[in-house]
């Protein structure tokens, strides 16, 4: 390994670290609060953009989602927005109200236990779990099939 790749880490580490230290959990707390509000748009997008569907589904409200294939599907995305979007907002907002914004870093940890644990739940409705990918996907990119 050269000098200079030696020095570049070295320099992207050093500098990482004093961002890390410049970032007060205050700064962390009112932004884990807004956080929702775009992953909210971000899952109605995905959902627009027939990207991350759901596993096949006979649910009154299931998806067809003609741009992958002609099976109804979970809407895997609408789930995402409501759960880590609405929901996650109105949980924080509680706390925020109820004064936790004093406790610097409450938030933000609130953020990350009820994201990550709706995400855990969500997914088990998500298609990237279970499948490869759609006979147009492999079609599209020359994928070889394994069926």
């Amino acid at each position: 390994m050269s000098g200079e790749t030696i020095f570049y880490f070295k320099g992207c580490f050093l500098n990482n670290f004093t961002l890390i230290l410049l970032i007060s959990s205050v700064d962390l707390d009112i932004v884990s609060i807004v956080a929702p509000i775009g992953i909210f748009f971000g899952r109605i997008a995905n959902f627009i953009n027939s990207e991350l569907y759901g596993i096949e589904s006979n649910l009154p409200w299931a998806v067809k989602f003609i741009q992958i294939d002609d099976l109804y599907r979970h809407p895997s995305q609408l789930y995402e927005a409501l759960f880590e979007g609405l929901i996650l907002l109105v949980i924080l907002l509680y706390f925020r109200k109820k004064g936790f914004m004093k406790i610097p870093g409450l938030i933000s940890g609130l953020f990350l236990i009820f994201y990550s644990t709706f995400r855990f739940a969500v997914e088990f409705f998500s298609c990237l779990l279970y499948t490869s990918p759609s006979p147009r996907d492999r079609q599209k990119s020359r994928m070889p099939s394994y069926a």
